[in-house]
């Protein structure tokens, strides 16, 4: 079923496609794609490429691209490009395109920010401001503090 407009779930919700506020006490799951907001005490998952805002106590999942921002207490996840982006304690993406805010943040390709204790990109543009930052295709892959690859 399809929700456009608000949809509010006491325990735990499952639908096809969310435009509006999707709003779970423990957890909302949406099979395909969610445009707008996002919002429960325990997990959210989207199915589907999205764009949107997603707030979880603990996590945030995307199986595809996702466009906007995951903001949880333990972690983000988009398994395909996040173009926006994740504050968490672990904040992961296949592609970063903005910035990642945690305690430790991977990203496969990621143009743009990533601050954290420990920061993680096999290719990136940008700068990685942390304790352990490492670009592995850069010439400099291990850096302290500052690491940055243009």
């Amino acid at each position: 079923m399809d929700i456009m407009g608000f949809r509010l779930c006491l325990i735990y919700g499952r639908h096809a496609n969310v435009s509006g506020l999707d709003i779970g006490v423990f957890g909302c799951s949406v099979d395909g794609s969610l445009f707008g907001l996002q919002t429960s005490a325990i997990l959210n998952y989207i199915g589907s490429s999205s764009g949107s805002l997603q707030i979880a106590g603990i996590a945030n999942n995307c199986l595809e691209d996702f466009y906007g921002f995951q903001i949880a207490g333990i972690a983000n996840n988009a398994s395909g490009d996040c173009i926006g982006a994740q504050i968490g304690t672990f904040d992961m993406t296949k592609g970063m395109y903005g910035a990642q805010i945690g305690v430790f943040n991977k990203a496969e390709k990621a143009i743009g920010l990533q601050i954290g204790v420990v920061n993680w990109s096999k290719r990136m543009q940008g700068v990685q401001l942390g304790l352990i930052n490492v670009i592995e295709d850069s010439k400099c892959p291990y850096m302290l503090i500052l690491n940055a690859y243009f």
